[in-house]
């Protein structure tokens, strides 16, 4: 497996993390999502299956479905798409 650049973009701290995985599967990307994030965070990613094990780790999680044509949703009825992953996105 080619090894790939996993982002992580805090959306109040604006701080950025990056991370190398070895592997785009559960269990090389749930151990860097643990140890990039604290309990507690709310992470918004795209559909990837990789990503199914977050909520069960303590971090609230919610995704947007890019293989449908959806980027951003508004999931609270506020009028703000704070349902997307374009920060992170943008940094490459």
């Amino acid at each position: 497996a080619l090894p790939i650049l996993q982002g992580f973009f805090g959306r109040q701290s604006k701080k950025v993390r990056l991370a190398l995985c070895l592997g785009a599967r559960i269990g090389q990307i749930q151990p860097k999502v643990e140890d990039q994030t604290q309990i507690g965070c709310q992470l918004y990613t795209d559909e990837a299956q990789a990503y199914n094990r977050v909520a069960s780790s303590g971090r609230p999680h919610a995704t947007v479905n890019h293989s449908a044509k959806e980027f951003a949703r508004d999931d609270d009825g506020d009028g703000i798409n704070e349902v997307h992953c374009n920060s992170c996105e943008g940094l490459w």
